[in-house]
């Protein structure tokens, strides 16, 4: 399957991404099991969307992405390029 994060993703939809066959990102975009906010109180310190999982984050170091897409519409073009 095909997954794109195209906004903040958190728990379940985590999952799915990264089970993907190809996962795609739009910069701006992150995703982590646990919200900034859950994870700041755990931690007791302030922890950013982009610190936790942002996009890149996950293309440069994760290896959870395959492909980062400038925009929604290069995710979609993206996402039916795979699929032809």
């Amino acid at each position: 399957g095909v997954s794109a994060v195209l906004g903040p993703c958190y728990g379940m939809g985590t999952w799915y991404t990264v089970q993907a066959d190809v996962s795609i990102i739009r910069k701006g975009a992150s995703m982590s099991v646990s919200s900034p906010k859950v994870t700041s109180v755990a931690l007791s310190e302030e922890v950013t969307a982009e610190q936790l999982g942002g996009w890149e984050v996950h293309a440069k170091h994760t290896g959870q992405i395959d492909r980062v897409a400038e925009s929604d519409q290069d995710a979609i073009a993206a996402i039916r390029r795979t699929l032809s």
